[in-house]
């Protein structure tokens, strides 16, 4: 990321781009400085959100989130997911996040009101501002507009339907048909900041058509994971947890791994790790594995010997523990809670 670390929310990195101010002095310059400002704080606030909404979504695929607010709006830099599906939540996750801030703001705003309580000039303009932004410019996202997250949508519906290259070609095809009627609606209304993002974006469409520019990547497939899963599983399966383990580190350096591959990557790498004594090693790679009665015991026994008593008692409260058998449950309680016993 380029530009100043401001702070981070739930370990994301917030960044913000020296053009970002100059988007606020464009505002204070048309709207003049109290409404200027106010716009402009409305705007960051907005964007924010939108971006951690796509962050908070990314962050719960393990895909290292990290927002930028720039002369344009904002970005949410991430690894590529491993499915379509991720992507669509990832991307959908944005402007689902500004429609429910500005449904909350809405809400608040006619709960006011109906109580009687009428809001000074400047929250009323605050609400109005906050309103049209996270919910018209959400709507207006939505649109089939590439690289929008509408246009970005509208391509992963076509990948399910066609082949990538005529998804490919629709999706630009429509987008500058779309950013055309965007543009002369702009310029014929004196707005003229929509008019020349419109056609920015139209130009980025063309260059992408004409070859001049790449387009958003399709998703290979890795035809070596299966074989290679298969190979990790059954070194495990046979107690060699030693060369499941190099097997399984193997696999990891694997490119287009899907993300169900990964977390039974990370089962096979935590629990044969802990197998092997080297707890403080294994306990990462079982906190992003799938859950199973093998991972759960596995961690049991990391806490346990780590001495991270609050988290073991978590652990041993949680529906997780319900996945081992009762006999092995209470064997475990003997071992961890011998006090119980006494």
């Amino acid at each position: 990321m380029t530009g100043l670390r401001i702070f981070s929310i739930r370990g994301i990195p917030v960044w913000v781009s020296p053009w970002f101010f100059l988007l606020g002095g464009l505002y204070v310059h048309q709207l003049g400085w109290r409404q200027g400002l106010l716009f402009t704080l409305c705007v960051s606030v907005s964007i924010l959100v939108h971006e951690l909404g796509h962050a908070f979504v990314a962050q719960r695929y393990h895909l290292s989130p990290q927002v930028l607010l720039h002369g344009l709006g904002g970005l949410c830099a991430h690894e590529r997911a491993e499915r379509d599906r991720h992507d669509a939540l990832i991307i959908f996750a944005g402007p689902f996040a500004g429609l429910l801030l500005g449904a909350v703001v809405l809400g608040v705003d006619f709960g006011l009101r109906v109580g009687g309580i009428t809001p000074n000039e400047s929250l009323a303009q605050a609400f109005d501002f906050m309103i049209y932004i996270n919910i018209l410019w959400s709507l207006v996202n939505l649109l089939p507009m590439w690289p929008l997250d509408g246009g970005r949508l509208f391509r992963l519906g076509l990948l399910q339907v066609v082949r990538p290259l005529w998804a490919e070609r629709v999706t630009h095809a429509v987008s500058i048909a779309v950013l055309g009627a965007g543009a002369v609606f702009g310029f014929a209304n004196d707005m003229m900041f929509l008019g020349f993002i419109a056609l920015y974006f139209l130009h980025q469409n063309l260059r992408v058509i004409m070859g001049e520019a790449p387009g958003d990547i399709v998703r290979p497939k890795n035809p070596r994971v299966k074989a290679m899963l298969a190979d990790t599983r059954a070194a495990y399966e046979a107690g060699d947890y030693a060369l499941a383990l190099r097997l399984g580190h193997r696999l990891r350096e694997e490119s287009y791994l899907p993300e169900k591959a990964v977390r039974s990557v990370f089962a096979l790498i935590g629990v044969s790790t802990a197998r092997l004594g080297r707890h403080a090693e294994a306990l990462p790679y079982l906190q992003r594995a799938e859950v199973n009665a093998d991972v759960v015991e596995a961690t049991i026994e990391c806490l346990h010997m780590l001495d991270r008593d609050a988290e073991l008692e978590m652990l041993l409260r949680s529906k997780a523990f319900e996945l081992l058998p009762a006999v092995r449950r209470a064997e475990i309680l003997d071992v961890v809670r011998p006090e119980d016993d006494a």
